[in-house]
């Protein structure tokens, strides 16, 4: 601690690994990678691997894999001293695309998540190992499960607090009707902070991107909620 290493418990059970540190535990589930962080006594849910986590080219095509797709998942202990938490080394992909599906696919990923110095802030980090395929978009870590969320803090444009069951559809930034491409609405750069939050009864939670740059957002609020947001990292 005196070198400010945080104070965690990286501990393993069956398919479950857990974080636990004095203020937040982090709890991993490695069957579909879903994630619940535990803060005092609020509870914040991510949701598992979707079909659209990874949007990947090979070989003149492009196609979507699930994280869980991978033919091998390695998951280890992982701590630099200022943070401690697991590695998850994904590899053995197979294309899902319409040329040749099924063969093999030149990617590896590293990825980790880690309680960092003695605030334990839960910090993510990903790495494309990238052999005969490209990443182009990386959808994780997922989106918190809105179902659990009485508002989302969006700091597009001039903010926008957003109820979970706001009545009409709604999109952070919408500036031609219709258009939610990603030039005009998913690249975090085109807004004033690189940031969204969460709110539930007296709790909040702070989502910050550190690369801005090559980040943009998944989001969906369809009419009456609930409102899903989360991380999205692009190739430039």
């Amino acid at each position: 601690e005196d070198t400010g290493a945080p104070a965690v418990l990286v501990s393993h059970s069956g398919g479950t690994w857990t974080l636990a540190g004095r203020k937040n535990t982090v709890v991993l589930d490695s069957s579909d990678l879903s994630v619940l962080v535990r803060s005092g006594p609020v509870v914040w849910k991510m949701v598992p691997s979707s079909a659209k986590d990874l949007l990947v080219r090979a070989r003149g095509d492009e196609f979507n894999l699930r994280l869980t797709d991978a033919g091998e998942i390695k998951i280890a202990p992982y701590d630099t001293e200022f943070k401690k938490g697991v590695k998850l080394t994904l590899d053995g992909f197979r294309s899902t695309g319409q040329r040749l599906p099924g063969s093999p696919v030149g990617l590896r990923l590293v990825l980790t998540l880690c309680l960092e110095g003695n605030d334990e802030e839960l910090v993510w980090e990903a790495t494309a190992i990238e052999r005969d395929a490209a990443v182009r978009e990386l959808n994780w870590p997922k989106e918190v499960d809105g179902r659990d969320v009485d508002y989302t803090l969006i700091s597009s444009d001039d903010g926008t607090l957003l109820p979970r069951d706001w009545p009409k559809p709604y999109h952070p930034i919408d500036r031609a009707a219709g258009d939610h491409s990603i030039i005009q609405s998913h690249l975090i750069e085109s807004w004033s902070m690189s940031w969204w939050g969460f709110l539930k009864g007296e709790s909040a939670m702070i989502v910050i991107v550190e690369a801005p740059d090559d980040a943009g957002y998944t989001f969906s609020h369809p009419a009456g909620g609930p409102t899903s947001m989360g991380p999205s990292w692009r190739a430039q």
